[in-house]
């Protein structure tokens, strides 16, 4: 669970949060939002059912850009045996108020080279869950040094999206 969602962030947020504004130093937002008229800031779970101690919120109201990412590091140690025969999970509660389609997208930087792996986030409920399988990318192995997510947001006018856990697990391939 990367740290917006595990302890507390300072600053909590940021309205209007402009470009490469960053919550900590593992979630940064990105847009290209002339008027940006989007809020980001951490948030305090306090459900019953809530897993994590914080989640994240996502506003934004009139919209004009072409892009609005939420870029999230993975920690560093992460990269560390990583092979083509491993499943990357992203397991996630997302609360839309309005529907909107979220691509997640794995990058890993492997020497000069990104690879990178695209998804879309089912939407039928709160509870959404991808996997990435790297036996199907061009990773090198032995050169693999730095991973990160993006969770890239359509049509993100007059919403507000709270994300309200966020996990990534490693996960071996079964021989079969």
């Amino acid at each position: 669970r990367p740290k917006p969602w595990r302890g507390p962030a300072t600053p909590a947020g940021g309205a209007p949060a402009l470009s490469k504004m960053e919550l900590t130093n593992e979630l940064v937002i990105f847009h290209d939002c002339k008027t940006a008229e989007i809020s980001l800031r951490q948030t305090r779970n306090a459900r019953a059912t809530d897993l994590a101690p914080f989640g994240i919120t996502l506003e934004t109201f009139h919209f004009s850009g072409n892009y609005l990412s939420l870029v999230i590091e993975i920690p560093q140690g992460s990269c560390e045996g990583l092979r083509k025969r491993h499943l990357i999970r992203l397991a996630a509660m997302i609360e839309r108020e309005g529907p909107t389609t979220i691509h997640a997208r794995l990058n890993v930087k492997n020497g000069p080279n990104t690879e990178q792996v695209l998804l879309t986030l089912p939407d039928q409920s709160a509870e959404t869950m991808v996997e990435f399988d790297l036996a199907y990318s061009g990773l090198n192995e032995r050169r693999a040094e730095r991973m990160w997510i993006d969770l890239m947001i359509e049509s993100p006018a007059m919403n507000r999206i709270d994300i309200r856990d966020l996990t990534l697990c490693r996960y071996p391939r079964a021989d079969i």
